[in-house]
């Protein structure tokens, strides 16, 4: 057999094998690709058959999952027992203040009770009542308390303050610092319902007060505020002004009005026929003499002002009807002006001032 070298064959015959060794290998693989084609796509079906199957599973698994609590720190938990702690505690405090302050009431009211009770006794023995002024120093600086108030108005405080202000068997008043202090100390109160008022019996021993005769003006002028308060307290009168109309003030000043200024105004009728000219009679009436300084009768001394009878209630209707709200104290500017102000302010601000203002006629310079 004889041997054909690669370079020794003829050139045409070399390029068609090697054409067609090039078109084997092009056939080889165009049959490989579909099956490889084919082989990779069912591997991605598969793949994606469990995670769908997967991710299906999850869903159903957080739709059944319970809700997860959130994280609490330790200091967060330590931090609320800590709250609910000084809560009860303060909570317990409270109590046991408020214990403690029944106890100090109790013991102080019935301190006063027993005081009056002797003072009592020892008037109907003819003897000189000094128990209540023995203990006043000690009991009003507790029962000006503000905290306190409202205990002792709960504790009936207000019947042995009747006690205390009441006069005594023999029709005489107790002493007056007694009488001062216990009057202030009901000014400066808070509202007192009417249960009190009615059950206590104050009012009276304030009403003896502000008419006994022995009584001093200061205490008669605090009296007086105290039952004008109460009264109004009691039958619901209310005196502010604020939440009145015009007219529900104008009625209640006609209703306050004095018997002397309550009579109804007179008519008067407008005659239709013209006026006669009557004669001026007053002209030939003698005048009365003016008393001047230096005159008999006349008084060098001030005097006291009467005070006028007159009641002003009808107020006339304005016949000019302004709105005075529309009327401007002080020009608005326009925008233009506004703008034009600040430029002029800016330039003022902008130029630079020298540091010591020289006058051109050597004013304002001394020698040195």
């Amino acid at each position: 057999m004889e041997t054909i070298w690669f370079g020794e064959s003829d050139g045409k015959t070399q390029i068609e094998q090697l054409m067609a060794l090039n078109d084997l290998s092009d056939d080889d693989e165009d049959s490989n690709i579909p099956n490889n084609t084919d082989a990779a796509e069912n591997e991605k079906k598969d793949q994606q058959k469990p995670i769908l199957e997967n991710s299906g599973h999850e869903v159903n698994n957080t739709e059944d999952r319970p809700v997860r609590e959130e994280f609490v720190s330790d200091f967060d938990t330590i931090r609320e027992r800590k709250q609910a702690e000084r809560s009860r505690s303060l909570k317990r405090k409270k109590d046991r203040d408020s214990i403690e302050n029944d106890d100090l009431i109790e013991e102080l009211l019935q301190r006063m009770r027993q005081a009056a009770s002797q003072d009592r006794l020892l008037n109907v023995a003819g003897k000189p009542a000094t128990k209540k002024i023995a203990i006043l120093h000690q009991v009003m600086p507790q029962l000006i308390k503000k905290d306190l108030q409202h205990d002792l108005l709960c504790h009936n405080v207000l019947c042995v303050l009747t006690d205390w202000i009441a006069p005594l068997p023999n029709r005489a008043l107790p002493c007056l610092q007694i009488r001062e202090g216990v009057l202030k100390l009901l000014l400066n109160f808070p509202t007192i319902d009417k249960c009190y008022l009615k059950q206590s019996g104050i009012g009276k021993a304030v009403m003896y007060l502000y008419k006994h005769p022995d009584e001093t003006k200061v205490n008669r002028d605090r009296a007086h505020v105290l039952i004008t308060g109460w009264f109004r307290s009691v039958y619901n009168i209310s005196t502010s002004f604020n939440g009145m109309s015009l007219e529900e003030r104008r009625q209640h000043d006609l209703q306050h009005l004095s018997s002397a200024c309550s009579k109804p105004p007179v008519a008067v009728v407008v005659q239709s026929t013209p006026p006669v000219c009557q004669p001026d009679f007053w002209l030939f009436t003698p005048k009365k003499d003016i008393i001047r300084p230096g005159d008999k009768g006349w008084s060098y001394r001030a005097r006291v002002p009467r005070q006028s009878d007159k009641v002003y209630i009808v107020r006339p209707k304005p016949k000019i009807e302004v709105n005075i709200g529309t009327y401007r104290s002080k020009k608005q500017l326009n925008r233009y002006e506004l703008c034009w102000k600040r430029f002029n302010e800016s330039k003022r601000q902008s130029k630079a001032r020298p540091l010591v203002d020289l006058s051109i006629e050597g004013a304002k310079l001394r020698d040195n």
